[in-house]
Parts: structure tokens; sequence; C-alpha cells
């Protein structure tokens, strides 16, 4: 819940920050067999005062809907590639690449849903049962 909080935050702040040019270093899709799951790697520098090499290329975070959506992220980004790179004129550190996907917003208030329904549910019972006594 709080997660989400503060990604809405951030995409509405994003709306007012600097975009400058920037350019794509690393853009690489890969399978982890220890967490038996695919990641995904875009890095990328741009200048904001002093060069700054940054990783967060989404503002939504990691969480894709499924492997084809990220597929879909990192084929957008290839190395040498000239991008928009948008930041915090207050803290460069804080960019993205994208800052209209809401794709890991959506997984995050889902998720954060499903959590609190669950909870209410499991409550519930307890309290049906009388097991709270």
């Amino acid at each position: 819940g709080a997660r989400a909080v503060q990604l809405w935050i951030r995409f509405c702040r994003a709306k007012c920050w600097l975009t400058v040019p920037g350019v794509i270093l690393e853009s690489v899709l890969f399978f982890d067999p220890q967490r038996k799951s695919h990641h995904f790697r875009v890095r990328y520098s741009f200048v904001a005062g002093e060069r700054i090499e940054s990783g967060t290329a989404r503002l939504g975070g990691d969480w894709f809907l499924n492997n084809r959506h990220q597929e879909a992220f990192v084929s957008r980004y290839r190395v040498g590639q000239t991008v928009d790179v948008h930041h915090d004129p207050r803290n460069p550190s804080l960019n993205c690449l994208d800052r209209t996907d809401k794709t890991g917003l959506y997984v995050y208030v889902a998720t954060s849903a499903l959590c609190a329904f669950c909870a209410w549910f499991l409550i519930s019972v307890w309290l049906e049962k009388g097991w709270a006594t």
C-alpha cells in the first residue's frame, strides 16, 4: 500500500522533471537460474551538471505484468541509442527513461489490494469461528 502511494507521488512529480539527452550503455534481458526468473537491465548515462550513470529506466520499478511486457520494454533500447532522460532538477539521481509506464504501479496496487482482501478474509473467519477468545 505505502509503496504504491510513493510511486503515485513520484509519477505526479515526474511530469515536471527536466528532459535531457542520454545514451544507452547496456540493454539486456537475462534469466537468473538462482531465482528462476527473467530480469532486465537497462543502463544509461546523461549529464545534469555532472555525468550520471543510472539504471532506473522505469518509475514503476522492475515489475512487469509478464515476460512479454518486459521483453518489449528492453527491446525499445539499443546500446549507443540516444534517448530522452527525465530527471528531478533538485536531485538528478531520481531519473528515468519512461515516465509514463505505470505497469509497475498497477502491479503494486493489485498486490496491495489482494493482501488487504486476504487479511480481511482471514480476520473475518477468525472472528466468526470465535478464535479470538
